[in-house]
């Protein structure tokens, strides 16, 4: 390859790279339904009888109080796509079957890593890595639905 070849597929592929930032970023009018999501939002946000959320979740005790997204992204997620969580009690069990699953799954792969090297150090952190990598599934996931 040339470097006058070089150059060009690299300012290629910038100038479509920055192209396609440009079309996402480049502003453009709300549809209806974003509106009346974002209008409802507005409004509870800016309700003066509304309590703390940590304050709920004390008084209930459970889980059920805790929220994993804004009613509004749940309501444009059940627009943008069928997959979506339907309900936050939906998205939280989602979360934690992700979260479970990629955790026994790494747990076995790091014990039968451990059992095929003989290494009894890496068999005592697995559970470790097993957690890490789970609350990275789980986070990755949350950041999908949010953003």
């Amino acid at each position: 390859m040339t470097p006058s070849l070089v150059g060009a597929l690299a300012l290629s592929a910038l100038t479509g790279v920055t192209v396609s930032w440009l079309f996402i970023a480049w502003p453009r009018r709300m549809t209806a339904e974003e509106w009346i999501v974002h209008r409802r939002s507005f409004q509870r946000a800016h309700d003066a009888t509304r309590q703390p959320r940590r304050l709920a979740l004390v008084r209930q005790g459970s889980v059920a109080g805790v929220r994993i997204l804004p009613d509004q992204d749940l309501a444009l997620l059940n627009l943008a796509s069928s997959s979506a969580p339907a309900s936050h009690a939906v998205a939280f069990r989602r979360l934690a079957v992700v979260a479970g699953s990629t955790a026994a799954g790494v747990l076995v792969i790091a014990t039968l890593g451990a059992i095929a090297t003989g290494t009894t150090q890496f068999a005592v952190v697995s559970p470790l890595i097993a957690l890490a990598v789970a609350a990275a599934a789980a986070i990755a996931l949350w950041l999908r639905w949010r953003f």
